[in-house]
């Protein structure tokens, strides 16, 4: 038999679902713990029925943790919910202890997973049935952002400054330096499949490209009247002045570059 209750949170009221279970504290093994407006959130059936007394134990561990003082709980879940990689990303979520937080990337390492399956693990990670006390509210963005939640991210929020686990406001991903004429052969020649990192990356790869090709048409020089390329090894007109111009061209790259100040440019 399938019951149910609500208690009062920080959260709004929360309702809780489970099944009688005679080796769980209080006799109930918890189901679903969900939130006011969350998507995906369990819905009450008419087949359910209250019992507030089954959930007696399980709302006095969430009062005690709502109030500070309980910082692991101890409550039976229902088995069988979810499909098999569902349930291996949620047993890594009841391993991360109180006050601490991870990223997804982090935790898909720590799973064994592929960067291709990081989407997958945070469709998991939103499809936990059992928020607060499975902490999925614990797993940030990679750069301190919040990313994501089920039940909102001002409850996220709340739930990290509660643990004082939340990233310094205005955290964001590190700062990189400018790019420099070094970074060039990593980038254009980056394997298949690498992310460029979205906006930022996008254009440092633009660049890269740019500047490579300001240095080859730097080696490169248009046929004259008379049909020929001059006399540089590369078809340059002089030696010299073909390599004054690349020179220009890694100097003009280099002006911005905290590795390579003006003037300190390696020719």
């Amino acid at each position: 038999m399938t019951v149910y209750t609500t208690i009062d949170s920080p959260l709004g009221d929360l309702l809780l679902v489970g099944e009688a279970s005679p080796t769980a504290t209080g006799g109930t093994a918890l189901a679903s713990l969900s939130v006011p407006g969350q998507k995906g959130a369990a819905v009450v059936l008419d087949s359910w029925v209250r019992d507030d007394e089954a959930f007696a134990a399980i709302a006095a561990q969430l009062r005690s943790y709502f109030a500070g003082s309980l910082t692991h709980f101890d409550i039976e879940y229902t088995a069988g919910a979810g499909t098999p990689f569902q349930r291996k990303v949620w047993q890594a979520l009841d391993t991360l202890p109180y006050g601490t937080t991870t990223t997804y990337g982090r935790l898909a390492e720590q799973l064994g997973l592929s960067r291709a399956a990081v989407r997958a693990l945070g469709t998991a990670i939103g499809r936990n049935p059992l928020l607060v006390v499975r902490p999925c509210h614990r797993v940030i963005g990679a750069d301190g952002s919040l990313s994501g939640y089920a039940g909102g991210l001002e409850r996220k929020r709340l739930l990290l400054d509660l643990e004082a686990a939340r990233p310094p406001p205005g955290r964001r991903r590190e700062r990189r330096a400018p790019l420099c004429h070094g970074d060039i052969p990593r980038l254009i020649n980056r394997p298949t499949g690498w992310s460029r990192g979205g906006p930022i990356g996008d254009r440092r790869f633009s660049d890269a490209r740019r500047v490579q090709g300001e240095e080859e048409r730097a080696t490169q020089e248009p046929q004259g009247r008379d049909g020929s390329r001059g006399t540089g090894p590369r078809g340059g007109r002089d030696p010299e002045t073909r390599d004054a111009r690349i020179v220009d061209a890694r100097h003009a790259w280099h002006a911005d570059c905290p590795l390579f100040p003006v003037g300190g440019h390696r020719t």
